[in-house]
């Protein structure tokens, strides 16, 4: 970890998993906790439409972007997103949210996978 860019690289790893963790946990939880255990599969399964959607059109639509300014532009959308998330109630409402969630999350992956590794 003596390059900074691989302190950018891991430091970003960390933040999209650590986003993806904690919608795999809280949703379901929530779900749970609401006694609507049957919506936790279809929002789940919403996010994934979501970040397949975006992540397609990232990857067609977007090449003009500089990966990292893509990458960041996408994190910032998705924390932005998602913060009314746990306002709403569980069922379709949030299931709609995580779809709309999961637009920026794929896009995020895409601008992620696109940078070029550092040089050693």
């Amino acid at each position: 970890f003596r390059s900074p860019a691989m302190r950018v690289l891991a430091m970003e790893a960390v933040l999209i998993g650590l986003g993806y963790g904690l919608l795999d946990i809280a949703v379901p939880a929530r779900a749970t906790i609401q006694d609507l255990e049957g919506w936790a599969a279809p929002s789940l399964a919403a996010v994934a439409l979501g970040g397949i959607l975006g992540g397609m059109y990232a990857g067609s639509k977007l090449k003009h972007l500089v990966p990292l300014r893509g990458l960041y532009t996408t994190q910032y959308a998705f924390s932005i997103v998602a913060l009314p998330l746990f306002l709403l109630p569980a069922g379709l409402p949030t299931a709609a949210l995580m779809f709309v969630i999961g637009l920026p999350l794929g896009a995020a992956q895409v601008f992620y996978l696109l940078k070029d590794p550092p040089q050693l």
